[in-house]
């Protein structure tokens, strides 16, 4: 994955350990945020913080090692509606899939430009890029209107 050097909005899911529904982390609110879950003052640095007591038991370990990954990290990003530049997305992702080998992330980031966004999948470890790709469908003379 080639890291973008300006703002994108990321969106990254994963399969609920019990449930197998998808979990979204980020994307303008949806889904569980990491500041539901940590009380914390935005001005401070993040490390020392404590989760909320509202973890859901089953997303709790995943939460932890996303705070535990400190301040710097693009996971606090995730929640705001605004674009970012998260430098360390790849490297922060598959530390994250390292640490849950047999889940699979899916990193949505869509870019600044037209048609600049793709998928990564992270599985224990790794990961695979998949680009946007746009198809037109060929001249059909019978589709012509006046």
């Amino acid at each position: 994955m080639s890291p973008m050097g300006y703002r994108c909005h990321y969106r990254l899911t994963f399969p609920h350990p019990e449930t197998g529904e998808e979990v979204v982390m980020g994307t303008c609110g949806e889904g569980p945020q990491l500041d539901d879950y940590v009380d914390r003052d935005p001005d401070e640095d993040y490390e020392d913080y404590e989760p909320l007591g509202d973890v859901d038991p089953a997303l709790k370990p995943m939460v932890d090692a996303m705070i535990a990954t400190g301040s710097r990290t693009g996971f606090w990003w995730l929640s705001g509606e605004e674009a970012f530049t998260w430098h360390g997305a790849s490297l922060e992702c598959r530390g994250l899939s390292k640490a849950f080998p047999e889940t699979l992330f899916c990193l949505y980031v869509e870019g600044e430009e037209t048609l600049d966004a793709y998928y990564t999948y992270f599985l224990g470890g790794k990961y695979h890029t998949c680009p946007a790709k746009v198809s037109f469908d060929p001249f059909d003379p019978e589709q012509l209107q006046e």
